[in-house]
């Protein structure tokens, strides 16, 4: 998803923080070399470990907070339907 350019406008619009790609998009091994590498002591914090994987593309919020308020209400009301039909 972090490949989707929408996806990630999007993401940074609804949530109102900017939203970071990474170069390297399969974090998930990335992750777990930098935990390998934070208990070897390779990083001394896991602050300066996240630091160490470069950013690709950064997303600014471009939504007005009363569109991203009313952008939120429809999704909330969007997941509170949905799991209506579970008792269907």
């Amino acid at each position: 998803m972090s490949a989707n350019d929408l996806f990630m406008q999007i993401s940074a619009d609804l949530l109102g923080v900017p939203v970071h790609r990474p170069a390297l998009l399969e974090t998930t091994a990335w992750g777990a070399a930098l935990a390998a590498g934070l208990g070897a002591g390779v990083w001394p914090s896991a602050e300066e470990a996240a630091g160490a994987l470069p950013i690709a593309r950064s997303f600014a919020p471009a939504m007005a907070p009363e569109a991203r308020a009313e952008a939120r209400a429809r999704w909330q009301k969007a997941i509170a339907r949905s799991l209506d039909w579970l008792h269907a």
